[in-house]
Formats: C-alpha cells, sequence, structure tokens
C-alpha cells in the first residue's frame, strides 16, 4: 500500500513536470505491478513468491532512490543550490557556528569509526528484516517494513519538495583532512560521491530517520537485535552531521516527523491484516505468530 500510494503521487508530480513523463509512468506500473502479481502468487503457497514478495519492496525503494536523479531536477530545479542556502542560513540563525563548532571535535579516528556507522544505514533495516523472517514472524516484519517504507518514502517526498545537496558538496570546497580518516573514512567518502551522483538528498536526513526508525522497531519486536544495532544506529545518526552530509535542521526535520510515521506504519500494518485471522498470515509452520 505504501509502494503504491507513493508512485501515485511521483506520478502525478512526473505528468505535471516532467519533459517526458511516460517512462516514469510505465516503470511506476511495473513496479506496483510486479508487487502485486507476487502477493497474488504468495497467497498460492509458494515459499519462493514467499521471498520475492517480502523482499521485493527493498529493491523497490533502491530504484524509487536512484529515479529522484532523473525525477528531482523537473520537479523542482536545484543548480542554483538555492535551498542549501536556505538551509545552511537557518542552521546558523538557530544553531550558531555549527561548523566552527564540528571543527573542535573534528578527529581522524572519530571520522573512520561513523562512516562506519553511517553506511551501517544500509544494513541495519535488512539485519532486523532478516531475523524477523527467517523466525517466521512476518506480521511483525509486516509492520517493520510498513514503518519502514512510510519513513523512506516521506524522505523521498522531501527530497523533491526541497532539493538540497547538503554541505559536503555546497559549503567544502575542500574537505577537512580529518574528515579524510586513518584508515576508511575518506574511502567511504568518495564511493558516496559515486553512488549517489547529483542527488538531492539532504532535507529530511534519511540516514537519521531510518537509523531511530530501525532501533525503535528493534526495540518493539526483537530486543538482542536493538542492542546490537544500538551503537550503529547511534552513530549514523551523529556522523550525518559531524561528516558534513546533513545540516542540523536535516536531522531536527528527521526526527520531528518519527511519531507521525510509526503511528502512520502500525495503523496501515494493523488495517492490512484480516479481522479474525493470527496477526501473522502466510506463517511459517510453528513460528511464534502461529502459536500467538
Amino acid at each position: 500500500m505504501a509502494v503504491a500510494a507513493y508512485f501515485a503521487i511521483v506520478t502525478v508530480l512526473a505528468l505535471a513536470c516532467a519533459r517526458h513523463p511516460l517512462p516514469y509512468v510505465g516503470v511506476h506500473a511495473l513496479a506496483v505491478g510486479a508487487l502485486a502479481f507476487a502477493a497474488w502468487m504468495d497467497a498460492r503457497g509458494s515459499r519462493v513468491w514467499k521471498f520475492i514478495h517480502y523482499w521485493l519492496p527493498a529493491a523497490i525503494v533502491l530504484a524509487a532512490f536512484r529515479e529522484l536523479h532523473y525525477l528531482a531536477p523537473e520537479v523542482h530545479p536545484f543548480a542554483d543550490r538555492r535551498w542549501d542556502w536556505a538551509l545552511y542560513a537557518f542552521d546558523a540563525r538557530w544553531f550558531g557556528d555549527v561548523e566552527a563548532a564540528l571543527k573542535s571535535v573534528w578527529s581522524r579516528p572519530a571520522s573512520d569509526v561513523l562512516s562506519v556507522c553511517y553506511w551501517m544505514y544500509f544494513p541495519m533495516p535488512a539485519i532486523l528484516g532478516t531475523v524477523l523472517y527467517r523466525k517466521g514472524e512476518l506480521g511483525r516484519f509486516r509492520e517493520v517494513g510498513a514503518v519502514l517504507f512510510i519513513g523512506w518514502f516521506l524522505s523521498y517526498l522531501g527530497y523533491l519538495a526541497v532539493p538540497a545537496v547538503g554541505p559536503h558538496r555546497v559549503m567544502d570546497a575542500v574537505r577537512a583532512p580529518e574528515l579524510e580518516g586513518w584508515i576508511c573514512a575518506g574511502f567511504f567518502h568518495r564511493l558516496l560521491f559515486e553512488l549517489e551522483w547529483e542527488m538531492p538528498n539532504a532535507f529530511p536526513s534519511g540516514h537519521a530517520l531510518l537509523s531511530i526508525l530501525t532501533l525503535g522497531m528493534a526495540w518493539r519486536h526483537e530486543r538482542r537485535v536493538f542492542w546490537w544495532l544500538l551503537p550503529f544506529g547511534a552513530g549514523c545518526t551523529l556522523a550525518t552531521v559531524y561528516l558534513r552530509y546533513h545540516y542540523v535542521v536535516d536531522v531536527a526535520a528527521s526526527l520531528a516527523i518519527i511519531p507521525m510515521v510509526v503511528a502512520g506504519g502500525r495503523a496501515l500494518a494493523a488495517w492490512w491484516e484480516k479481522p479474525g485471522e493470527p496477526r501473522t498470515r502466510n506463517a511459517e509452520p510453528g513460528s511464534q505468530d502461529e502459536r500467538g
């Protein structure tokens, strides 16, 4: 449902703003159709299609992110970086000289550690989802997925509304040596540039939003996973500003929408479950959800 709603919105935007909207419309229809077909096949009891049904949205999220590289400039041009300067001015007004404060605490070892945490943004949701899926707790898996996908898609819509690219691309003509680290920070930074392309993905901070949502869902559903992920999630949130990938207001915006995302995701998951059936439909035999 979250996937279909997001693609309905961006399809309207593509039709209204893109010079050639039909490729966007076709890709969106293909994504929603593939997910619907996987759900239909899953309902017929195939384990292979069950796996595809539950994990295909992760691939769709990645594809939707890449699409922003092409769609965002057509919806809301940002070559003049005016949105970055607006966010920079907001930070300066409400949080003071953020860069000067960061310079006083920058260090090469910390940059290495926080760079690893920043990149853990990608595996953290997958780790939590894998644990729940392998245990057959598909109802909990669906709730986690609903919350996380709403978080991802809201952040993507934020990128379209406020297309800022981040201080590392606009304000940092030369990256501070301390941010290059000793071991891996410099490599990870250059890899990020190669993978992101020209992407307005600063506001809100998806890294902060999804890290905190993942920790919250892990606390709710899989406490042992929470404790393992806590250092990485906390480090990822801190790294967003420390490594100059986000403005402080980006993180503040992410924190502000967390209650709405969690409430919306849990409501969506509860609505999807059929009354009178176990919380986890299609649960594996003997799973915790079948046992209640």
